[in-house]
């Protein structure tokens, strides 16, 4: 003997929580992802910029990593 107001919010709460433990995971694989292109862009030198003009030198590891 449920309300329809005790369902409806649990129902969503719970949807919540299992959308988020999916969304956690590939956030783990997608961080791990950069991580390995960091690594294998570690020697690629680039010019980085800032508002449109030339700044200092980087690798290109160094943006997937940052």
């Amino acid at each position: 003997s449920q309300s329809t107001n005790d369902v409806y919010p649990t129902a969503i709460k719970l949807a919540m929580i299992w959308s988020v433990q999916r969304l956690r995971a590939e956030h783990a694989q997608l961080a791990a992802a950069f991580e390995i292109k960091g690594r294998e862009f570690a020697r690629v030198l680039k010019i980085g910029r800032t508002q449109l003009q030339d700044a200092v030198p980087m690798t290109l590891g160094q943006e997937f990593s940052g």
